[in-house]
């Protein structure tokens, strides 16, 4: 059993139009509407895999049910918590050559109202199990709580996949997570610096890993470096007709834990989940996951390895 916890989902939508000018009416030419947040986003992926997964969820009473239905069970099953307030939107604007991307603000909870729910987690789940934490806090909710439900839910002995933006070097060595799955921008705010090349956030990495975290660090179209038993691999995508890329990095996530539960080795998973992304990346916002298409994706990729 796979689980997720995703404190701060949204709804994504998508506008497209065939061409965008500032002070002028923009006419959208078709839209889409997606109920999403990162761990649900993994779900939606590994559930078309054939995983089964739990998702725990925190939900706006203005439009949870509207979430809900969006939904579906296209995720697998899920525990919803309700709040006062309303999901957030995420909003992509898509031209032919570009996307502008806004976040709206979500509703704002408190700690002692959602600690019920949290401190339910651990009689919902299985030990030596896997859960995905991803994605932002909503406001109200403090850096520090959020450790403590990391460190619970790691004593309860659910195996964490933590891909947040929001602590820092010393908080996320604190939680100690089993893999650190983070954009480049994302890994350099956590360790306060700038990365100016490859071989800086290597360095970094391989800290990391002497701290005893495994890390999947990606740089968009760059591709992605991975950390794990002694090994380093980075993986080069070819040039990809990118349509969307929204959930793409939570697709490389579910695509990597797919591969290890199926017990592939370490160059495999990485492949195997830059497969993932890359159906994601190639097809338009909310258009099926095309299981079959990972396949014709992955003896494209060129793979770099290096023993630590």
């Amino acid at each position: 059993m796979i689980y997720t916890l995703t404190l701060n989902p949204a709804v994504d939508v998508g506008l497209f139009v065939s061409d965008f000018h500032f002070d002028k009416v923009n006419r959208v030419c078709s839209e889409t509407k997606v109920a999403g947040g990162k761990g649900i986003n993994s779900a939606r992926v590994l559930s078309s895999l054939g995983l089964s997964c739990t998702n725990f969820v925190l939900l706006g009473e203005n439009n949870g049910f509207e979430y809900s239905r969006l939904l579906g069970d296209s995720a697998g099953e899920c525990v919803f918590h309700f709040v006062g307030g309303e999901i957030r939107e995420n909003i992509t604007l898509k031209t032919e050559n570009e996307n502008i991307k806004i976040n709206r603000s979500g509703f704002e909870c408190n700690e002692v109202e959602i600690t019920p729910f949290i401190e339910s987690i651990p009689d919902k789940t299985e030990a030596d199990s896997f859960i995905i934490i991803a994605g932002s806090l909503p406001k109200g909710i403090s850096i520090d709580y959020f450790i403590e439900i990391c460190k619970l839910l790691k004593f309860s002995g659910l195996k964490i996949i933590l891909d947040v933006d929001f602590l820092n070097e010393e908080q996320a060595i604190d939680i100690s997570p089993f893999l650190l799955r983070n954009n480049i921008d994302e890994f350099g705010r956590m360790c306060g610096c700038e990365f100016s090349s490859d071989r800086d956030a290597t360095k970094k990495i391989l800290q990391f890993y002497e701290a005893g975290i495994n890390s999947i660090i990606t740089f968009g179209k760059d591709g992605f470096i991975g950390c794990e038993d002694e090994n380093l691999i980075k993986i080069i995508p070819p040039d990809i007709q990118e349509a969307c890329t929204v959930g793409a990095g939570d697709s490389l996530t579910a695509g990597y834990l797919y591969a290890l539960i199926n017990g592939l080795d370490f160059e495999k998973r990485l492949t195997y989940a830059a497969g993932a992304a890359a159906v994601v990346v190639s097809r338009r916002q909310g258009e099926p996951f095309l299981v079959d298409k990972i396949n014709e994706f992955l003896p494209l990729f060129k793979i770099e390895r290096s023993i630590i």
